[in-house]
Parts: C-alpha cells; structure tokens; sequence
C-alpha cells in the first residue's frame, strides 16, 4: 500500500483509505491538517463522490468575474478540497450552478480610494465630499481626532470621493469602534459591503455597481469609523477556485448576504 506523507503534520495517509482529493489537499503548499479534520474532510469527500454530497450553510461568497475569470471563494470555508465538483449556489431563492476549477493564484488589489481620516476639511475629510444635507440629526464629523462620526435619523448623510470601474470586485475594509444602524462602506449601493458591527480590519467583497465609493448610512445610525479601504481586487485569494458557469436562474443575486452551497459529484 502506498503512503503519502503529509510534511506539515506527519501523518502517512493511507490511498487504500483516503480519497486522492483528500490526500491531493493535504499535500497543498500552506495546508497543516491535524487526523481529526484529515477524517472529516475525507468523509467530506465520500459524501460527495458516492452520496448526496454536502451542504454548506449561511456562507459569504464572492461569486465575481475578475478579468473575465469566474471566481468562487468563502472567507470562513476553505474550498479547494472540492476542485473538479460541482456547486449549487443558492442565494435563498435562485440557484446558480458551477463546476468548480482550478485554484486561485493569490489575492491582489488595485488603488485604494479609501482613506485614514488624517486631514481633515471642515466637516469632512481632505478630498471627499458631503452626501446629503447636514443638520442637528445627521451630519459627519473628525471626532475622535483622525476618525470618521457619522450620524442619521434616517435621512441620507455621508461622504463620497473617486471613482471605480463599474462591474469590478471591490474589497471593503474598515476599522469601526461603534456602531448602532448600518453603514455602508463600497461603491454606493452596498450589496455585500453592508457593516453593522464594531471590530478592526472588517472585510467584505462585492462587485461594483456605482462609479462614485462613498461611506454612508443604510438606516438610522451613530458610527465612528476609521482606516477605511476600498480596493479593485486584480487577482482573487488563493483559498478559493475557479469556476465554469453551467446554469443560473434569472435574477440570481451574487451579491446576496449568504449563500447556501450543496457541492455533488455531478
């Protein structure tokens, strides 16, 4: 019987027992899997290859087309044990259906058109404009000193500068110290880039669908915010895969909230 030692954890695996997917992934550059999680992705990959596959629940994907290259990739899943599979993507009413590829190469960004709200002009930051009307109840101000504090009753309030390239991946991140109501942190429309709660380096993806990023609020809010990125992703995380589009129902939303993924073997 042949023996596949994995280096990082040094375990033999075994191919009269584990999967050649299982043992292919263990062998990945950057991959240390302990015999528990070993076991569990191989029983993993027996459900998919000689059952009713797997399903995977309340995902955040990015499902983008970057440079004319499908890219399917989850920031809490590691999906390239599923390479050569098949996945129906729900966006919890539509599926799109894809059949999984090759692994991505390694994430890189273009030009961040965010900013660190160092410098400041009146009430907002150096280069930015206002969004909306400012009044008692909704407004923008530096406090505290090289942060961002908004604040809306629900009227639109905020601040906008740059442009991006429409139907691009965008990937926002933020650094929020408090938050009550919802802001939005991307290209003005904020499917996917929704942020509702505290904690440095947040990071969400979507596809573009305005020219003009702005920070703003999506309902009543009081937010200080700061270290705010926005960047056009060039070439997407190495935890993910390329796919082939096979089917999708009209209106099939890739930037919806969560996903549910069923990965089968055809």
């Amino acid at each position: 019987m042949l023996r596949f030692p994995n280096i990082r954890t040094g375990i033999k695996l075994n191919r009269a027992i584990f999967e050649a997917e299982t043992i292919a992934y263990s062998l990945l550059s950057g991959v240390s899997l302990t015999a528990a999680e070993i076991v569990a992705l191989d029983t993993n990959i027996k459900s998919i290859k000689y059952g009713s596959g797997i399903t995977l629940s309340s995902l955040t994907l990015n499902t983008s087309n970057v440079a004319s290259y499908y890219f399917f990739s989850n920031p809490s899943v590691d999906l390239r044990p599923y390479t050569g599979f098949y996945a129906s993507i729900s966006d919890g009413t539509k599926i799109k259906k894809v059949l999984l590829g090759a692994l991505g190469t390694g994430i890189t960004v273009g030009t961040d058109v965010g900013n660190d709200f160092t410098n400041w002009t009146g009430a907002v930051p150096t280069g930015w404009s206002q969004i909306g009307t400012p009044d008692a109840s909704n407004y923008t101000e530096q406090s505290p000193v090289g942060s961002l504090h908004i604040v809306s009753n629900g009227s639109l309030i905020g601040i906008q500068k740059g442009t991006v390239v429409v139907g691009s991946l965008l990937r926002s991140t933020i650094d929020i110290s408090s938050i009550t109501g919802q802001i939005i942190a991307g290209d003005g429309v904020g499917f996917g880039l929704i942020f509702t709660t505290t904690g440095d380096n947040q990071v969400k993806y979507a596809t573009c669908t305005n020219a003009t990023p702005s920070l703003k609020r999506q309902t009543a809010c009081n937010a200080t915010l700061d270290n705010w990125k926005l960047e056009p992703v060039l070439t997407p995380s190495a935890l993910g895969l390329w796919y082939t589009p096979v089917s999708e129902e009209a209106t099939w939303n890739p930037n919806a909230a969560s996903f549910t993924v069923t990965i089968t073997r055809n």
